[in-house]
């Protein structure tokens, strides 16, 4: 190595030294300033939209207003699908979805507009295939349905009689078998 060389070799290693000493005290000065940063947290913070992003930029979880305004968080999988919400609906009954793969809601825990609670299985449709809940009154029943809308409700029951114009309730022990048109085939007690 003849000494031009030499000195090109000690001026590089040289703007390199200063160059990661400057960057080291930039980032130890930043280091000290957050450390130094004793400010309080604000007390609010307003956003229409907050999204949750994994590393390669897709949204996980979304904590915002649905289309009808009502709040909600929804979590998505790697595939962007939505796999399970929590909300209120705009009446404030609360809401818990659980959606498959494909991103059909499969389960959903509920309260009915007269407050009792409903957990709603549905089939790969959509379709509520098993409904079990209770009344306002706290009255349980059991809903199942088949794909042609027949239904087996076990459990308290409001019989419509359409002549009479009345409804008669069922106790907590009926069962009564629907055909796909809502005709009652058959009921005991």
């Amino acid at each position: 190595m003849n000494r031009k060389e030499l000195w090109q070799v000690v001026g590089i290693s040289v703007t390199a030294s200063l160059a990661t000493m400057g960057l080291f005290l930039v980032f130890l000065d930043g280091q000290t300033a957050l450390a130094k940063d004793n400010s309080p947290p604000p007390k609010e913070v307003r956003a229409k939209d907050f999204r949750l992003v994994d590393k390669d930029g897709r949204t996980r979880a979304d904590l915002g207003l649905l289309a009808d305004g009502s709040p909600a968080l929804t979590f998505f999988d790697k595939d962007r699908k939505a796999r399970v919400l929590l909300g209120v609906a705009n009446d404030g009954s609360p809401i818990l979805l659980f959606f498959d793969k494909d991103g059909k809601r499969r389960a959903g825990l509920t309260t009915s507009a007269a407050g009792g609670p409903d957990l709603k299985l549905s089939d790969k449709d959509g379709k509520p295939r098993a409904i079990l809940g209770l009344s306002g009154d706290g009255e349980p029943s059991l809903i199942l349905s088949d794909e042609n809308r027949s239904l087996a409700w076990f459990g308290h029951a409001g019989l419509a009689n359409t002549r009479a114009g009345t409804v008669e309730k069922r106790p907590a022990s009926a069962l009564v078998l629907y055909d796909k048109e809502g005709k009652v085939l058959w009921k005991a007690p």
